[in-house]
């Protein structure tokens, strides 16, 4: 403030400066310190009725400064001093601060100048309070996948004005979100409350200057699509921020396709189906499940073996009975195996029990495997069967063994293969299939006697399959193998699966990527129909959790063929008038020819008759052991109206895509 007098002004003459009508103003305590600049006339002004010198008095009901004289004020002389108030913290103009020199005396009116002689400049007014903005606000998000549950928001803004007084910040806008972390300005952890959902309010304990500033904190997001209208609120200051906009994505299911590696009918195919989804928190723990819906009826088949004319190899000892080590509890059946050697990779049994020494081992087994035996067991047997090994558990290598070579070899359990066990091998070679539904050292065990036709038992005397390979100990009868639960080939991260009529429901073991490539392999059995523009089915994904629900997405379509013939040739021995004819014909078709009385190949011709009254030929069984794999099964065909008809013999399939033949004179 600067006074100029016009008359002197001194104590002795009783006069009192009275400054006033500073509004709003905030003072702590009545001793304000004055501050006298130095180009004062005089440097100790005032005092304080006490006694202290450059000090005044303040009133706070009339927001009044009285100063005592302390030294004579001359008229003309230039008088210029300060003290400090706190403003308000909401805005107002400027205030008509008044001054009188006596008490009774008449007030005067200060003017409002920044230094004499200048233009008034209203912000240094006294007690005049700008009224602040927020000049920029934006609100960002690091993620904005539903239920993502580090979502980095941050809150970027600046002020035209100095903020003191510590006021409380709320942050509204975010309704459905949970707040995971402290809210935090300009790296500075904040206290902050939960007012209602979406609502937050935080006190920093700092003042906040005029310029640009940084709020962060982690949510988790909403479970659904959500355009989230995010505004900062000073109330305490009537600061109120313009709106940003942090989006949170509807739950959805992309990059979907499906492949499946045959269209063949009714033949077991690899199905391929990948897909993306964009919301967090799919796992155990929040019973996250992806269900593959709109299979056919069929789709859960039977695997082929590949055993014709083949047997398994396999090792069959006394079986003594002893007690089995204490983590073999999960074993249903705990006969153990005789050793007489053993080597860094197997244990060896033998038949003799005279010098034969017990090992902890389990039953043997027999063991379907969908990758082909000659690649995951170089041990075995060329001519054992394509998918079945004969396997024990033992016990105290904590370790699988398969037989082959006279010995057994240990072998690894793998994910990228279907694998079940089927049978269990009893003295003597007889065999029984497992019970459904049951693991044995986490190996699910157990076959559907309703789709499977394999018999496995003790070689037979004389047998085509002891011409073929006398290392074989049990013969094989039928083709296919149905497991009595349905499980995954393979996916890319890890997950369990069930099979449910027309779908297949898939349960993540960890939680599944966000917006990464997801792919599920599965054997399936394509429909048979008989129609000739084939089959197709529409398959969807739709996914369920305690978070966010994934609606369908249609995948794609999975077709069947028609059944037709492949390839067909017949060849005869003689073309001469009369002579004995051999009819010699080669098939194939794109679909399995179950072994039962209901089911014939017919080979038709105008120029086919009986010879006499015959109508039923004998097969001419083939001399090459080496195609008795292509050999069907009659015994005899029929000659009816220009067609031979030959009954395919129960028990003995056809397999699609594979070539047979049948001769008949």
């Amino acid at each position: 403030m600067r006074i100029v007098p016009s008359v002197p002004l001194s104590a002795e003459a009783g006069h009192l400066l009275t400054i006033s009508n500073f509004n709003r103003a905030v003072v702590s305590g009545t001793d304000v310190p004055i501050e006298v600049l130095s180009s004062s006339h005089s440097t100790q002004l005032f005092q304080t009725p006490s006694g202290t010198i450059n000090h005044g008095t303040w009133k706070d009901d009339s927001k009044s400064l009285a100063l005592n004289l302390y030294c004579r004020l001359e008229p003309g002389m230039i008088y210029d001093f300060c003290f400090t108030v706190t403003n308000p913290d909401t805005d107002q103009s400027a205030a008509d601060v008044r001054i009188v020199a006596k008490a009774g005396g008449d007030s005067v009116s200060l003017s409002n100048r920044t230094i004499v002689g200048q233009a008034f400049d209203v912000e240094t007014a006294p007690m005049y309070v700008k009224k602040g903005s927020f000049t920029k606000f934006s609100a960002t998000s690091s993620g904005l996948n539903p239920c993502y549950k580090n979502d980095l928001i941050t809150i970027s803004f600046t002020i035209d004005v100095d903020i003191a007084c510590d006021p409380p910040i709320t942050v509204t806008g975010l309704m459905g979100t949970k707040l995971l972390s402290n809210l935090s300005l300009d790296s500075f952890a904040a206290i902050t409350e939960l007012q209602s959902t979406g609502e937050f309010v935080f006190k920093w304990g700092r003042n906040i200057s005029r310029g640009d500033h940084t709020v962060t904190f982690t949510i988790e997001n909403d479970n659904t699509y959500k355009n989230h209208s995010v505004q900062m609120n000073i109330e305490r200051l009537k600061l109120k921020s313009p709106i940003s906009t942090v989006i949170v994505k509807a739950p959805a299911i992309s990059g979907q396709s499906v492949t499946q590696q045959t269209t063949w009918p009714g033949v077991q195919t690899s199905v391929n189906v990948k897909f993306k989804i964009n919301a967090d928190q799919y796992s155990p723990d929040t019973n996250g499940a992806i269900t593959l819906s709109g299979l056919p009826s069929s789709w859960f088949g039977a695997y082929p073996i590949g055993a014709r004319k083949k047997g398994i190899e396999c090792s069959i000892p006394p079986f003594p009975t002893i007690t089995p080590a204490t983590n073999s509890s999960n074993s249903t059946n705990s006969s153990n195996s005789t050793s007489s050697s053993s080597s860094t990779n197997s244990s060896n049994t033998t038949d003799s029990a005279s010098n034969a020494t017990t090992v902890n081992v389990s039953d043997t087994y027999i063991l379907y495997t969908k990758e082909m035996v000659s690649s995951r067991f170089p041990s075995v047997n060329g001519n054992n069967a394509e998918h079945l090994a004969c396997v024990r558990y033992s016990y105290d290598d904590s370790t699988w063994q398969y037989w082959g070579s006279s010995s057994w070899h240990s072998f690894n359990r793998t994910t990228n293969d279907i694998e079940f066990i089927a049978f269990v091998v009893h003295p003597g070679g007889n065999t029984s299939a497992m019970p459904p539904s049951q693991k044995l050292m986490d190996i699910d065990v157990g076959i559907s006697d309703s789709a499977s036709d394999v018999k496995v038992g003790p070689v037979k005397p004389g047998s085509s399959l002891s011409r073929c390979a006398s290392a074989l100990d049990l013969e094989v009868e039928g083709d296919f193998l149905k497991p009595s639960a349905f499980r995954l080939k393979t996916s890319s991260h890890p997950m369990t699966a069930t099979g449910q009529d027309t779908s297949i429901v898939l349960y993540p073991q960890a939680t599944l990527p966000m917006d990464a490539e997801i792919s599920v392999d599965f054997y399936m059995v394509n429909p048979i129909t008989t129609i000739s523009s084939g089959f197709s089915t529409t398959i969807s994904l739709l996914g369920t959790s305690n978070c966010a629900a994934l609606p369908s997405a249609v995948v794609g379509s999975l077709t069947a063929e028609f059944l037709q013939v492949l390839t067909a040739k017949a060849v005869q021995s003689s073309p001469f008038p009369c002579s004995v004819n051999t009819i010699a014909v080669l098939f194939s078709t794109n679909f399995h020819v179950r072994g039962m009385h209901t089911n014939t190949i017919t080979l038709f011709s105008e120029l086919f008759s009986p010879v006499g009254t015959q109508s039923v030929y004998d097969l001419i069984e083939s001399e090459d052991d080496g195609n008795l794999y292509h050999h069907v099964v009659g015994p005899t065909v029929t000659l009816s109206s220009n067609a031979f008809t030959l009954e395919v013999a129960n028990g003995h399939n056809l397999i699609a895509g594979v070539e047979y033949q049948f001769s008949f004179n």
